[in-house]
């Protein structure tokens, strides 16, 4: 197996991070447009950078990820 090319390790982890927070405050805090930016963002970023270096199912399972996010910019849809 190969190894992932360190900075695309690096920036995917920070990336996690700032999604998995923005997820927990969704929770807390309730959904606001911004947020929706944020996590739509780093889902975008992550699937571009996994295109870059042909990691092809990184980039699917990112890219399935902004179906997800864009979803929550549904007024109607609550989070709980």
């Amino acid at each position: 197996m190969e190894q992932l090319d360190p900075y695309f390790a690096e920036e995917a982890t920070e990336i996690l991070q700032t999604i998995e927070q923005t997820l927990l405050s969704l929770f807390d805090e309730g959904k606001t447009t911004e947020k929706v930016h944020t996590l739509l963002r780093g889902a975008h970023t992550i699937k571009g950078s996994a295109a870059s270096l042909n990691l092809d199912t990184i980039e699917t399972i990112a890219h399935h990820l902004e179906d997800v996010f864009q979803a929550l910019y549904a007024p109607e849809l609550e989070i709980d």
